[in-house]
This record gives structure tokens, C-alpha cells and sequence, in this order.
């Protein structure tokens, strides 16, 4: 079929267009074929149409990622202070300031001579203060964290729980 004409291209195609839909073949965007005017080496009609979805890569992440059944723990080292240092108690925790007399001796020495009048030794006094610290921690969890770990097969209350062990023993 040769169109010289566009209207009796497009009239042509709505007559064909019911024909090539029964037979499967949709092609919303087309009005008309083409005129003979049109049809040279350098318009290419044959081209991929556009997707009617979007373009896609692959599949969705969460289908290819493993999760481990293995829950690791992080560790904290000891506090080193009480080890080097070690630790004494005072007081009781009803007392709100301890009190700590401190000495230190001063002085310094010089070169001898028989009219040198340098050189002294002396004291220091001090009574620095200690305020009680009381501390605590609270366990919070609630029941829809509880079960999305459960999902995980993680027991979300006894971490919580260990966790508050691991910080009320850092002090």
C-alpha cells in the first residue's frame, strides 16, 4: 500500500486498526500509516517503542540478602582504673559528701654557702570534697520491638536486661 495523501493514510488505518486488535496487535499511538513523502533512508520506523513500565535492573535487595542466625555480641573491656588503682569503699550510700584531708610537703633545696639564706621546707594542707554519685538505669521495651526481634529469632528483653547489667557494673 503507497499513501500519497495523510487523510487517506489516516482513514486507511482506522479501517485496519479493528482487524490487527482482533488479531492481538495494539498500537495506541498510531493515526495513520505513512505517507510515501515520508519514506526515505534516514527515518527509521522500526525502533523499540518505549517501556510501559518502568526499566528495571533486577530484582528487589531484600531477595538476595542473607541474615545471619548467629547473633554476635559486642564486648566492653573492664574498666583498667579500678584494676591499676585499686578500689576502696567509703562511706555509705546515705552519705552525700566525703571529706579527704590531704597532705603534701613542700620545699625546695639550694647550694650551700656559708651566707646562703635559701632553701625551705614546709606543708600543704588540703581537704578536697567527694559528692555521692548514685546512678541507675531503666529497662524499656515494648511489646512491637519485642516481636519484630522475635522475627529475628533475637530475645530483645534479655538484651535489654544484659545491657543494663553491663552498664550498672561499668560504674
Amino acid at each position: 500500500m503507497q499513501f500519497h495523501d495523510y487523510n487517506q493514510a489516516a482513514a486507511t488505518w482506522t479501517q485496519h486498526r479493528p482487524m490487527f486488535e482482533q488479531a492481538g496487535i495494539y498500537l495506541p499511538e498510531a493515526r495513520a500509516y505513512i505517507v510515501e513523502a515520508f519514506r526515505t533512508n534516514h527515518v527509521a520506523m522500526d525502533a523499540q517503542p518505549s517501556l510501559a513500565t518502568a526499566s528495571n535492573a533486577g530484582i528487589p535487595a531484600f531477595l538476595t540478602t542473607l541474615v545471619d542466625p548467629e547473633v554476635y555480641r559486642i564486648l566492653f573491656a573492664p574498666t583498667k582504673a579500678a584494676e591499676i588503682f585499686g578500689e576502696t569503699r567509703k562511706g555509705t550510700w546515705i552519705d552525700q559528701t566525703a571529706m579527704f584531708p590531704v597532705i603534701e610537703q613542700t620545699g625546695e633545696v639550694s647550694s650551700y654557702g656559708d651566707y646562703n639564706d635559701n632553701g625551705r621546707a614546709g606543708a600543704n594542707m588540703n581537704w578536697p570534697q567527694r559528692q555521692s554519685y548514685l546512678f541507675q538505669t531503666i529497662s524499656e521495651y515494648g511489646e512491637l520491638e519485642i516481636e519484630r526481634a522475635g522475627l529475628g529469632r533475637v530475645n530483645w528483653v534479655g538484651e535489654v536486661d544484659a545491657a543494663g547489667v553491663t552498664v550498672l557494673t561499668a560504674f
